[in-house]
């Protein structure tokens, strides 16, 4: 039929088993066929500005890359994020002069201060990478961990080093795209009228036009390649420049089918190449 684009417009779907993963009657992934994208309402659907079919070269997008592995390490009963920093160090080099917030500096105090003066508000990009939580239905118990994250399970101020759901509240975000390369960052419970409850529709409501989160647990190092195969497409010169679900959709094939040296296919699982999907605009 020639179709190539598919957006979902349902805030149920996508509820912990992505479409990407789902097989049509030849066997063969919806996230292969399609480039896909979600939009939790008609109404937004339709009120959405026109899709960018036309971008900058990658190193005219002002970014921000935050690897927030000191935090994320105090996450209890999770792994160190051992690629976190390649990760970063990988997009870098692909981008003009970005700001690299690591460490310390990847802090809940600064990404607040950087709202609050209107800087992320001018970003192309919004890269972050950390450990997420998502175990509430209400959506309280949402969060990526940053920084100044100590492990606490008792977090007695705003200033804990969680970004928390009820933190996009009050932020206005109307970045280009961000991406959360986090497990859970599309949240694991769902309410019927608003869908999954989640730090990526959480982005999409704060204005980010378009946001890439996960809504599986994610390998530390399929997250690395699945990321570098992703900025590698979006940013490769072609004629026709190649949309975010585009490229969403080369890096999900590419980590399928990619082999090691021994000849195994380590990926070869959706729970790898499956759940990061994209909400909001595909362009």
């Amino acid at each position: 039929m020639g179709v190539r684009d598919l957006v979902i417009v349902s805030p149920q779907v996508n509820y912990l088993v992505p479409v990407e993963v789902l097989l049509d009657a030849n066997g063969r992934s919806l996230g292969e066929r399609f480039a896909i994208c979600y939009e939790s309402s008609a109404l937004r659907f339709v009120n959405a500005p026109p899709p960018e079919r036309t971008r900058r070269v990658a190193r005219g997008w002002r970014a921000i890359l935050v690897s927030a592995n000191a935090g994320a390490s105090s996450v209890p009963n999770r792994p160190a994020l051992l690629w976190a920093s390649t990760e970063i160090a990988d997009l870098r080099a692909r981008l003009g002069s970005p700001l690299v917030l690591e460490g310390s500096s990847a802090s809940e105090a600064r990404l607040r201060a950087l709202e609050q003066d209107g800087a992320l508000g001018q970003t192309d990009l919004l890269h972050i990478v950390s450990h997420g939580h998502a175990s509430d239905a209400w959506g309280s118990e949402v969060w990526l961990a940053l920084a100044e994250y100590d492990g606490s399970t008792l977090r007695p101020s705003e200033r804990d080093g969680l970004l928390e759901l009820g933190d996009l509240d009050r932020w206005n975000v109307p970045t280009r795209l961000v991406v959360l390369s986090s497990c859970w960052g599309g949240g694991n419970a769902a309410m019927h009228s608003e869908g999954a409850m989640g730090l990526g529709p959480g982005l999409v409501h704060a204005g980010a036009r378009s946001v890439i989160n996960c809504v599986l647990p994610v390998d530390d190092a399929a997250s690395l390649r699945f990321m570098d195969y992703f900025y590698a497409a979006l940013f490769e010169p072609r004629a026709r420049p190649c949309s975010i679900a585009d490229a969403l959709r080369e890096a999900r094939v590419k980590l399928r089918d990619y082999r090691a040296p021994d000849g195994s296919q380590p990926y070869r699982h959706p729970k790898f190449w499956g759940g990061f999907v994209l909400l909001g605009d595909a362009g």
